[in-house]
């Protein structure tokens, strides 16, 4: 009798330790389940306000916060004209709608220092913030960025000289400064037109983040200000492209 039960008790311990097994396997499948099912960070949700060829809009919203900006997938130049073509377009609409808009100006060629303010002036664009060319010691191309000073001076050249000296100390070797290649800028539809028709010096007055704003729905232009609608600078690739003059 002794084996018999030493039997029975070894198949009961067997089937309670199958039974065991099933309730934690099935727990550990539907754990993982679950932690599959439930990510910890949200994709953001992403949609194309406009598109052209090479080039769209886009806007990405995560939570409470909407961004939105031009989105370029490729800088050939044909995506570089279709785009400025798109931007030219829209000046007559978007100043139907807005007395004063945000814009970057990108030059065919970098401006003297000197002819920068002067330019800005006549065209009646309120200037916000400048780049310069630069060429750096190694020949590497490079950029310095300013902005009008406190007294109303568009660009102090003295100020950019002494930069450019202490960068010099710094790099063992000349900095060249080639002239103010784009800049952020205010403009109404006058300052918009006589940039635009300025076409031996300006490749492109670049008004999309207007167009952008005016095509949010209304739930969100509260969260995007103007502003802050992202804008690719393009003259690197205008130099890349040869779309840029001497």
């Amino acid at each position: 009798m002794r084996p018999r039960l030493a039997i029975g008790r070894f198949w009961r311990l067997a089937v309670l330790l199958v039974a065991v097994g099933l309730v934690i396997s099935a727990w550990v499948v539907r754990s993982s389940q679950s932690t599959a099912a439930d990510p910890l960070i949200p994709a953001p949700a992403t949609a194309d306000l406009m598109r052209g060829s090479g080039w769209s809009v886009k806007t990405e919203v995560l939570g409470d916060q909407v961004a939105a900006g031009v989105s370029f997938s490729t800088y050939e130049r044909s995506a570089l004209l279709d785009y400025a073509e798109r931007v030219r377009g829209a000046g007559a609409h978007v100043f139907d709608r807005h007395d004063t808009v945000p814009a970057l100006v990108t030059f065919r060629h970098p401006i003297s220092l000197e002819t920068f303010p002067e330019l800005m002036e006549r065209a009646g664009a309120s200037v916000v913030s400048f780049r310069i060319r630069t060429v750096e010691p190694d020949g590497r191309r490079g950029t310095l960025g300013g902005a009008p000073e406190p007294d109303g001076t568009v660009l102090d050249v003295e100020h950019v000289a002494t930069f450019t000296e202490r960068q010099e100390q710094s790099k063992g070797g000349p900095l060249k400064v080639l002239g103010v290649i784009d800049a952020e800028v205010l403009v109404d539809r006058a300052a918009f037109d006589r940039l635009t028709s300025n076409v031996d010096d300006v490749f492109l007055v670049d008004i999309m983040r207007a167009v952008v704003y005016d095509h949010l729905p209304d739930t969100a232009k509260d969260r995007v200000p103007m502003r802050d609608v992202r804008l690719e600078p393009l003259y690197w690739h205008l130099e890349d492209n040869g779309l840029t003059t001497s």
